[in-house]
């Protein structure tokens, strides 16, 4: 027997709960790399633009107000930290995986590859406004709607 070359092989040689699930992993995985790449990019944007409205103020011998400071620097402190989540969403769908079998008719590891599969789309669009693209107010709306309550409860959880 050959030896797996693709992850849909090793996931069909683990099992079929496994199998099952190479199709959304693989979408999560797309999106989680799309999302680092769309956030690097965000920040840059971000940072070009704060220094490029100090740099217009100075011209015209204005101050900027105190209350406009500038965006987070681009650190790799920031991308290791949205490294470190990612890992933990694989992390969790491998768990689930390992509990899969023993729930019968429903495949958890799969939902929930679709669901962080759908905050990570979420953070593409958000990157995308943030860097200027067209982005449709009924979008932006929606995904202020999205994660608002997400943000609330991962603010509040790391207070306890």
């Amino acid at each position: 027997m050959n030896p797996p070359s693709t992850l849909d092989d090793l996931l069909k040689a683990a099992g079929p709960d496994c199998a099952a699930v190479s199709g959304p992993m693989f979408i999560l995985v797309v999106l989680m790399v799309l999302d680092q790449a769309s956030g690097m990019l965000a920040a840059v944007v971000a940072r070009r633009r704060h220094y490029r409205r100090l740099r217009r103020a100075e011209e015209r011998g204005e101050v900027m107000e105190p209350g406009k400071r500038p965006p987070p620097p681009i650190s790799s402190q920031i991308g290791i930290d949205g490294l470190l989540r990612k890992a933990a969403m694989l992390l969790s769908v491998g768990a689930i995986l390992i509990v899969d079998p023993l729930i019968v008719q429903f495949n958890v590891a799969q939902w929930l590859a679709v669901g962080f599969a759908g905050f990570e789309a979420l953070s593409i669009v958000e990157n995308a406004k943030t860097c200027g693209a067209p982005i449709p107010d009924w979008l932006v709306t929606v995904v202020g709607a999205i994660r608002r309550p997400a943000r609330r409860v991962v603010i509040e959880g790391a207070e306890e």
